[in-house]
């Protein structure tokens, strides 16, 4: 057997205008139809839109508040401490010290003889 014709994994371009375009009309054609149905549809009650000024920095310093915890969060996770003990991957019991290949080689060799 020799080795396959073509890739397993053959490689995405994405890149491609004839993928590309009719992605950009959908959008294009989705964010128009949003925008003519929202401006046609008329509300049934009007809005009350007043809030007194307390309520709307209070809700502003929530959000600033959020915002700074969610920022602190984020760097703590890129500076957590190592787990104890390190771990090493690599000992002398799992990367064959005990069997060294000179007798694993001389002993298959003899009984070959």
């Amino acid at each position: 057997m020799n080795f396959p014709r073509f890739s397993t994994l053959p490689p995405i371009n994405e890149n491609n205008p004839l993928v590309i375009n009719p992605l950009k009309r959908l959008a294009y054609g989705s964010i128009m139809a949003g925008f003519i149905i929202t401006s046609n549809i008329t509300p049934t009650k009007t809005q009350i839109i007043t809030i007194s000024p307390i309520l709307k920095t209070s809700a502003l310093l929530v959000t600033i508040l959020g915002f700074i915890i969610a920022l602190e969060l984020a760097n703590l996770t890129k500076t957590q401490l190592k787990t104890n003990p390190n771990l090493l991957t690599h000992n002398f019991s799992n990367i064959l010290g005990y069997f060294p290949s000179i007798i694993h080689r001389l002993v298959p060799k003899i009984n070959l003889q």
